[in-house]
């Protein structure tokens, strides 16, 4: 695991690397999206506003609240296979 801080933050990040035990499976990048919030986003106070980007199929789309953040990635995952392994993230959720 990378362990050393990522740019902007004074927190140590655990980056998880191919050697991992981390079941590929489990993480699809058919499912994966990149998140950009702009600066004036307050998630805790309840301000979300940015940018998402499905990776798999590169449709993007700006948001202004969770629900539009939400929407985006409900019908970006329509039609797209569950490969989910069962995991103790599963279970939970």
């Amino acid at each position: 695991m990378d362990k050393t801080p990522h740019e902007g933050s004074s927190k140590m990040v655990m980056a998880a690397t191919p050697g991992d035990n981390e079941d590929a499976r489990a993480l699809p990048t058919n499912r994966a999206f990149v998140l950009q919030f702009r600066r004036h986003a307050d998630i805790k106070g309840g301000c979300v506003d940015g940018r998402i980007e499905h990776i798999t199929s590169g449709r993007a789309e700006l948001f202004h609240t969770l629900e539009e953040l939400v929407s985006f990635v409900g019908e970006s995952l329509e039609g797209q296979p569950d490969t989910r392994s069962k995991n103790a993230f599963d279970q939970d959720h």
